[in-house]
């Protein structure tokens, strides 16, 4: 058996006392306990409602996705395609330079 502190095997250890002193909060326990049996009814309702729409926005996302890669704007990685050839003016670094 691990022990938390490093007493001796037999002597009391400080962390197994039980307070005795009431914590804050502990007259309106049972309100409290209500109130947090409320709210994880109130948050399962909400899951179980938000659950159909989250995955049917998850399927029309991807196939959206599946779209876009069937029509060639994106590669396998899901990145956009870049086009093989552009004119001059749409260079980064602006058009070439003229020879003399």
């Amino acid at each position: 058996m691990t022990r938390c502190c490093d007493t001796p095997e037999g002597a009391p250890c400080a962390h197994d006392t039980i307070p005795t002193v009431p914590m804050p909060g502990w007259e309106h326990r049972e309100q409290l306990l209500q109130a947090a049996a409320e709210l994880h009814t109130a948050i399962t309702k909400f899951t179980e409602s938000f659950m159909p729409m989250a995955r049917a926005l998850a399927d029309s996302y991807a196939q959206f996705v599946r779209q876009l890669r069937e029509a060639g704007y994106l590669d396998d990685q899901d990145q956009p395609v870049k086009p093989a050839d552009r004119p001059a003016w749409q260079s980064p670094y602006g058009p070439p330079k003229r020879r003399r």
